[in-house]
């Protein structure tokens, strides 16, 4: 099956971060690649605008110690 568009698709996925990283705001960006052409082109309104998006951010000041 392929995606269509309007689908959305829920993917729990872990990252785990460097304990040095340093406080702060991280954008979360994504992208798509296949093992043929590696990274896929991102467009918006027909438009190449890179191969990846940002889809949120991650605040890292609100948070003395992180958990593991």
């Amino acid at each position: 099956h392929l995606w269509q568009p309007g689908m959305n698709l829920a993917d729990l996925i872990s990252v785990p971060l460097p304990e040095e990283l340093a406080n702060g705001e991280y954008s979360v960006r994504v992208g798509l690649y296949t093992a043929e052409d590696g990274r896929l082109p991102v467009t918006q309104d027909g438009a190449p605008v890179g191969d990846a998006v940002t889809i949120g951010a991650v605040d890292l000041r609100c948070c003395p110690a992180r958990l593991p």
